[in-house]
C-alpha cells in the first residue's frame, strides 16, 4: 500500500463514518432492499502490511519529539507492556491481561491512596489513556508549556495576595542558618559546654552543632506552609471579596460511590479524600467591607524595628458579625487554564472535563462553607491523618519563623498561643483546645527557646520570651480554616453562585476569553458516580471510539500510546469493514442507475 493508500485508509470516507452510527436493525433493514441483496459485508480485516505501514507512518511523528519526551514515553509503554500486552504482538489491550493484575483496580495502583478532583476526570481525553497513564505510575511529564502555566499562575496570586513591602525586606534581611549557628553557640555555653544539644534527630538521636544545621524540615512542618497560605486567603475572601488557590476537599464513602456530606467516621476504612484547589473565587462588584471596625488592628510595633509590620487580627473579624449591606456577597468560582495563544480548546471530552472541574469545586467549597463547623474541622484533621502527618505534632522553630515572617494574621495569632489566650472559647470535637492539644504539643524547652531567640533578634518589644502556653500545629490551622470557612456565608443574603467559569490566559498573562456556564449538580453527580466507580474497577473502561466523527484526528492522533493501542487498532479493522462495504454499495448504486438511464 502507497503512501496515498495509507492517507485514503485513515482520512475515511464519509459514508463510513455515517454507516458507523447505523443501529443493527437499520443496517438488516438497508440488507433486505433488493438491489442490496448481494451486497457482500464479509469482514476484511486490515492485513499486516497495512497495520504495519500505520504504525511507520505514526512512528515518523513520535521520532519529532524532543529526546527526553520519547525516552518519557518509552518508559511508560515499557511499564504497561508485562500488564496490557496483547499476545506476542507489541500491541497493549484495552484490559488487562497480566493474571497477576486481574484484581487490581486503578485505586489500588495509586500510591497516594487519595485522589483530586483532576484524576476523576477520567473522560477528559480520553479513559484508556487515563487508564494507562495510572498504571504507568508516571508523573506529568513537565513540559515547557506546564511551565509556563505554572508561572502564569503564580503571577495572579501575587497580584491578589500581595506581599507587603516590610515582609520582603525582613526575608532579604535574614538567614536562618546564621540564626541557628548564632542560637546553638549561647544554647552551647547554658548548657555548659556539652557536646550535644538536647534536640531529637528524625530518627530520635542527638545531633551535633553542625549536623542540625542540615537538619530537613519534617513533614508536618512542610505540610504547614499550604494551610497557612489558606487561612491567609480565606481571610482576603472574607474582607476583600476576591482569593486565588483556596484548598477544599471531600470524602468518598467508597461503598455508595458517594460523597460524605455530613460528620465522618474518622475510624472508617471505607472513607476516601478527594482534594482540590479553586484557581479563583471572587465577589463581583463587591460592596466595601461595612463594619464599624477595620480588619486590619493598628497596632504596629517600634519604628526601630526591622519590620513596620500592621497585625491581622482574625479574632476581630470573627467576633463582629457582618451588617447588612445594600448588595449581597455572591461568590464566583472560576478555573483557570492558559494556552501559548488566543485560542480555547475545542475537544469536546476537554471542554465537558473543564467544567466538571469547576462544579466540583463548588460543591465542596459549599460543604465547608455550609456544615457544621465542628464537621469542617473534623474533616480537616483527618485530612491530616489521612496523609499520614500527626495534626498534633509541634512545628519546628524555624517553620513557625518563617510563616511569622510572611503572614500578617500569623504574628498576631503566635503572641496569643503564646500568652494561651486563643481559642478561649471553642469547643470542637467534644473538648477544647488545652484538652485536645496542650499534652501532645509542648515543645522541647530548647525549640522555646530558639524561636524565643529568632524572633527576639528582630522584635526584641515584641515580649517573645518565657515559656510558651500553647505551640502551633497543624490542629491549629484546622481550627482557623474551619472558623473562615463558616465566616465566608455569614454576610446577610450571601451565596455561591450557580453561574461558573472559566478563565483562558495566554503567556503574556492576559485574559482573552470567559467562559461561563450554569451548575449542573445531576450531571455533575453522573459523572462522579462513573468516576467512582472506574477508579474501583466496578465498571470496564470506556475508551473514545475513533470512527465517531472526527475522534481519530482529534485524540487518537494527539496521544502517545497511539502506536500501541489495540483498542484503536481494532477500531481501524471495522473502518476497513466498513470501507470496503461502502465502495461496493457505491459500485453497486452507479450499476443501478445506469440501468435507469439506459431503460
Amino acid at each position: 500500500m502507497n503512501h496515498h493508500g495509507i492517507r485514503n485508509l485513515v482520512c475515511t470516507t464519509r459514508f463510513a463514518r455515517l454507516y458507523s452510527k447505523l443501529t443493527e436493525d437499520e443496517i438488516r433493514s438497508l440488507q433486505s432492499l433488493p438491489f442490496l441483496k448481494n451486497l457482500d459485508t464479509t469482514p476484511q480485516p486490515l492485513t499486516p502490511e497495512q497495520v504495519s505501514l500505520l504504525s511507520v507512518e505514526e512512528s515518523k511523528i513520535l521520532d519529532r519529539l524532543p529526546k527526553k519526551k520519547r525516552e518519557y514515553i518509552n518508559k511508560k509503554i515499557a511499564t504497561l507492556k508485562p500488564i496490557f500486552r496483547k499476545g506476542s504482538s507489541d500491541m497493549l489491550d484495552y484490559r488487562i491481561t497480566d493474571p497477576a493484575y486481574s484484581h487490581v483496580t486503578p485505586f489500588d495502583v495509586e500510591s497516594s491512596k487519595r485522589l483530586s478532583v483532576t484524576k476523576l476526570l477520567t473522560k477528559g481525553w480520553c479513559e484508556l489513556r487515563k487508564m494507562y497513564d495510572i498504571y504507568a505510575q508516571t508523573d506529568i511529564f513537565k513540559s515547557k508549556r506546564v511551565a509556563e502555566g505554572s508561572k502564569i499562575h503564580s503571577t495572579l496570586e501575587e497580584r491578589t495576595h500581595k506581599k507587603t513591602k516590610d515582609v520582603l525586606e525582613i526575608i532579604d534581611s535574614y538567614n536562618i542558618e546564621n540564626l541557628l549557628q548564632e542560637f546553638n553557640e549561647k544554647w552551647l555555653e547554658l548548657e555548659a559546654g556539652h557536646k550535644l544539644l538536647d534536640v531529637p534527630s528524625a530518627e530520635g538521636e542527638h545531633v551535633e552543632v553542625e549536623e542540625i544545621l542540615d537538619l530537613e524540615l519534617f513533614a508536618e512542618d512542610i505540610f504547614s506552609q499550604g494551610w497557612c497560605n489558606n487561612v491567609s486567603r480565606l481571610y482576603d475572601l472574607c474582607t476583600n471579596g476576591e482569593a486565588r488557590e483556596i484548598l477544599v476537599h471531600g470524602y468518598i464513602n467508597k461503598s455508595t460511590g458517594k460523597f460524605v456530606e455530613g460528620a465522618i467516621d474518622s475510624k472508617s476504612e471505607d472513607l476516601i479524600l478527594i482534594s482540590g484547589v479553586i484557581d479563583h473565587i471572587y465577589v463581583p462588584n463587591h460592596p466595601t467591607w461595612d463594619s464599624s471596625y477595620s480588619p486590619l488592628d493598628g497596632n504596629h510595633i517600634d519604628e526601630n524595628d526591622d519590620m513596620d509590620a500592621t497585625f491581622k487580627d482574625i479574632d476581630v473579624l470573627l467576633n463582629h458579625p457582618p451588617k447588612e449591606t445594600e448588595a449581597p456577597w455572591v461568590y464566583h468560582l472560576g478555573d483557570v487554564k492558559t494556552r501559548a495563544y488566543n485560542n480555547v480548546p475545542l475537544q469536546e471530552n476537554v471542554v465537558n472535563a473543564s467544567k466538571l472541574q469547576v462544579m466540583y469545586y463548588k460543591f465542596f467549597f459549599r460543604n465547608l462553607c455550609t456544615q457544621p463547623r465542628e464537621h469542617t474541622f473534623q474533616k480537616l484533621v483527618h485530612n491530616a491523618h489521612y496523609r499520614g502527618l500527626d495534626p498534633y505534632k509541634y512545628l519546628q522553630s524555624e517553620q513557625v519563623f518563617s510563616l511569622f515572617v510572611q503572614f500578617a494574621f500569623f504574628r498576631k495569632d503566635l503572641l496569643k498561643l503564646k500568652d494561651g489566650s486563643i481559642f478561649q472559647d471553642e469547643v470542637l470535637d467534644g473538648g477544647s483546645l488545652q484538652v485536645l492539644t496542650q499534652e501532645a504539643n509542648a515543645a522541647p524547652e530548647y525549640d522555646q527557646e530558639k524561636l524565643n531567640y529568632y524572633l527576639q533578634r528582630f522584635f526584641p518589644d515584641w515580649g517573645f520570651e518565657g515559656k510558651w502556653v500553647y505551640w502551633p500545629t497543624l490542629e491549629y490551622f484546622a481550627r482557623r480554616m474551619s472558623q473562615l470557612y463558616s465566616r465566608v456565608l455569614s454576610q446577610p443574603n450571601s451565596s455561591i453562585s450557580n453561574e461558573l467559569s472559566i478563565e483562558y490566559y495566554n503567556k503574556r498573562n492576559m485574559l482573552f476569553q470567559k467562559t461561563e456556564f450554569e451548575y449542573d449538580e445531576n450531571y455533575f453527580k453522573q459523572n462522579l458516580e462513573s468516576s467512582v466507580a472506574f477508579w474501583l474497577g466496578k465498571r470496564l473502561v470506556e475508551p473514545i471510539d475513533p470512527l465517531v466523527d472526527d475522534n481519530l484526528n482529534t485524540y487518537c492522533k494527539k496521544c502517545e500510546y497511539r502506536n500501541h493501542c489495540f483498542w484503536k487498532f481494532k477500531r481501524m479493522e471495522n473502518l476497513q469493514k466498513m470501507s470496503t462495504k461502502s465502495k461496493k454499495l457505491g459500485t453497486m448504486l452507479q450499476e443501478i442507475n445506469r440501468s435507469l438511464c439506459e431503460s
